[in-house]
């Protein structure tokens, strides 16, 4: 059985506590890390203390599918349905390895 919950209360404290279920994440080929390496921005600009937070996604767990959409809307390449079919099919047996 497959259940999918959302709330903001509960994604919310599900990301504060780190608690949940594995997560795996699909997106544009070539773009794999930019969740990760985000932009610099930091808390203090001066805080050489400071770490940046663990990815909600580990790079393993993010699998890319060809498509591109350009910067006016249109799509340049459409999204390549079957690899995202294959791509849930890889992480489904990831996750069936564990």
């Amino acid at each position: 059985m497959t259940e999918i919950v959302h709330g903001t209360t509960v994604a919310s404290n599900t990301i504060l506590q780190k608690t949940g279920a594995v997560t795996g994440l699909i997106t544009t080929r070539g773009f794999r890390d930019v969740l990760e390496i985000g932009r610099v921005r930091t808390p203090d600009l001066y805080d050489l203390t400071w770490e940046k937070p663990v990815p909600l996604v580990p790079r393993r767990r993010r699998l890319e599918v060809d498509e591109r959409i350009g910067a006016d809307g249109t799509v340049v390449r459409p999204l390549d349905e079957t690899g995202v079919v294959r791509a849930a099919e890889r992480a489904g047996r990831r996750r069936a390895r564990r």
